[in-house]
């Protein structure tokens, strides 16, 4: 049988219990399919990878479910940590490998888990490290042919190997190089080859007396032990470096820096006074002047060798009052201190004074006697939004007791007036300039003022006076209140809008609302009177030009009437009324006599209810 009919008789196999025992095409046969035996094998023509590529019915010939065998290994149980490997026999069984530190090698024939042993060490997270101690080399000297591992940066950090022919020059002898700071050396750090730099060797190897700069090390007298006492004794010995003797380092004893009685000469510092220091461990000599200057740092100053607090050293800088500090004189015990800036503002800040983060602040004026605020420019300002009233005087009283007394707001007295000078400007004590958008049927008003009385007392929320006392020229008007009505004062485009449904109550544009107004259960009683506006004529003096009730003038457009009358739940009962005082002299308003016959010779013009009437007049 060829290889072709074998594959045609394993197609055609069926298990003794019915079914298909292998089968295959571009994909598994779906989980209702039937005839293929429990156990049959699929073989995928069109797999993708390894776990696409075979399959196995775990259903039965009735209802197939075709598993790829790669999801059937996973039901395999298997301790952790072991893995299947093949016996003798040909039968899977369980391997061990999960060993500290252990390899799985293969001796080819089987395969088994060892330690790694010899010149390299590793850890369990596969570090594998060379132990440099153990090489064993026929000699010490590194040949030209031998041969080092080494990590090549340029390829991805790859271990390769090196001659010895690499680390020589021309002449067969190791390259030479100059030691500098920043220089690397290799160390053994427990049988492990590491770098290190120069210069944290030169800093551990630097003990007392002795410091290390970028990887030099020199005398430091600084960093010696102190002795047991400051004094120098006469027997006490210093090292010295001897000029004499090609600066040999040689001891003298501490007889050579003393008098006669043994004891360091004294002397009394003054300017041009030279001492000795040690400048880089070489003893030299300096002025006091010059180590004085020197010393004078930020806030000193030298002069002749005396350091003195100087403001004008320190370095110009941008305070900050929430974090930053000053100096100040501890009267306790007269030593200088320093203080935070917002401490400070927070001990100054007393009454009405609040301090936050370095910054006060004016709190409510509360329990104030008095403020003055003097100068030449702006003295009170008010700045941005407010949910409350910028000037509340609610709760404050005052004692009333007449014109010159106390009140909220004064600007002068009548005996003691305010005197504006000889300005020609429109001035003013109090200017108000207010702007409105709104589309509602309310009103800003600029200023508003409601006086309540609840006694006999009369009640004027708003008067004015203005007098003239002048004994030359006097003025062309005087005037106690001026109101004007300006339509168009910015814009030529301004609207009056219709009077509409509120013809009678507010819309309209006057110069002056005069109102009087009570709800229906209160009463006038009999000899009162009741007006809107009252015009009172008091001019005892001398009226050469005209005097008048009430004065009227136009300009522009021609007004409709005079007055103009416009009444809906009530009327007027006169159009004038006249007591017995009018015209005193020349015979009263009120009379009984008949009207002339002849024709009247003028008429006033009435305009009354939509019809035009006309007053007679004779003369």
């Amino acid at each position: 049988m060829n290889i072709s009919n074998a594959f045609i008789k394993l197609k055609e196999a069926q298990h003794p219990a019915g079914g298909k025992l292998f089968s295959y095409g571009a994909a598994y046969p779906t989980i209702t399919a039937k005839g293929y035996a429990k156990g049959c094998i699929h073989l995928n023509t069109s797999a993708t990878s390894e776990d696409d590529a075979l399959y196995v019915n775990i259903g039965t010939a009735a209802s197939c479910n075709f598993v790829a065998t790669s999801s059937v290994l996973g039901q395999i149980e298997l301790a952790q940590g072991n893995v299947i490997i093949g016996g003798a026999d040909g039968q899977g069984a369980a391997l061990v490998a999960s060993g500290d530190k252990k390899f799985l090698i293969g001796n080819g024939t089987t395969a088994a888990m060892y330690a790694i042993t010899g010149d390299v060490t590793t850890t369990n997270q596969g570090v594998a490290s060379v132990i440099v101690n153990n090489f064993t080399a026929a000699t010490d000297a590194l040949a030209v042919d031998d041969k080092v591992a080494v990590t090549d940066t340029s390829a991805t950090n790859a271990t390769k190997a090196i001659t010895g022919q690499k680390f020589f020059d021309g002449a067969g002898n190791l390259a030479a190089d100059t030691v500098a700071s920043g220089s690397q050396v290799m160390i053994l750090n427990t049988n492990v080859a590491k770098q290190e730099s120069i210069d944290d060797i030169a800093t551990l190897l630097s003990g007392d007396g002795l410091t290390a700069t970028s990887a030099v090390i020199a005398l430091d007298v600084n960093s010696l032990a102190t002795a047991a006492t400051d004094a120098l004794a006469v027997a006490d010995k210093l090292s010295c470096s001897d000029a004499t003797d090609a600066n040999a380092t040689k001891s003298i004893t501490g007889q050579l820096l003393f008098n006669g009685a043994g004891n360091l000469a004294a002397d009394n510092v003054a300017t041009g006074s030279v001492l000795m220091l040690l400048n880089s461990g070489v003893a030299k000599t300096e002025t006091i002047d010059d180590v004085a200057t020197f010393m004078a740092g930020d806030g000193l100053a030298a002069a002749s060798g005396v350091l003195a607090v100087d403001a004008n050293e320190l370095t110009g800088a941008v305070i900050d009052v929430s974090a930053d500090s000053i100096p100040f004189v501890d009267a306790t015990d007269n030593s200088t201190k320093k203080e935070a800036v917002a401490d400070l503002a927070t001990a100054m800040a007393g009454t009405n004074l609040t301090a936050t983060a370095g910054v006060l602040s004016i709190a409510a004026l509360t329990g104030l006697t008095s403020v003055s605020i003097a100068g030449t420019t702006t003295a009170l300002s008010f700045t941005g939004t407010y949910t409350g009233n910028v000037i509340d005087l609610s709760g404050a009283t005052i004692d009333p007791t007449g014109s010159a007394g106390p009140c909220f707001i004064r600007l002068g007295t009548y005996d003691a007036p305010f005197d504006y000078g000889a300005d020609n400007d429109q001035s003013g004590v109090v200017r108000l300039y207010t702007t409105c958008s709104g589309d509602i049927s309310s009103y800003d008003r600029g200023l508003f003022v409601c006086t309540e009385t609840t006694g006999a007392k009369g009640a004027f929320p708003v008067s004015g006076l203005a007098e003239a006392n002048n004994t030359g020229t006097g003025p062309k008007s005087l005037g106690a209140a001026q109101f004007i009505a300006h339509l168009g004062a910015r814009s030529e485009g301004a609207v009056l809008t219709t009077l509409g449904a509120d013809a009678e109550i507010l819309c309209g544009m006057y110069g002056l609302w005069a109102k009087v107004a009570s709800p229906v259960l209160s009463t006038c009683d009999a000899g009162s009177r009741v007006a809107p506006i009252w015009c009172d004529n008091q001019m005892s003096g001398t009226v050469s030009g005209d005097e008048f009730g009430i004065f009227a003038t136009t300009g522009a457009s021609k007004p409709d009437a005079f007055i103009g009358f416009g009444t809906k739940s009530s009327g007027y009962d006169q159009f004038f009324s006249f007591d017995t005082s009018f015209n005193a002299g020349a015979g009263t308003c009120v009379t009984t006599d008949a009207v002339p016959a002849n024709a009247q010779d003028a008429r006033i013009l009435v305009h009354y209810d939509g019809l035009q009437y006309y007053i007679p007049l004779w003369r």
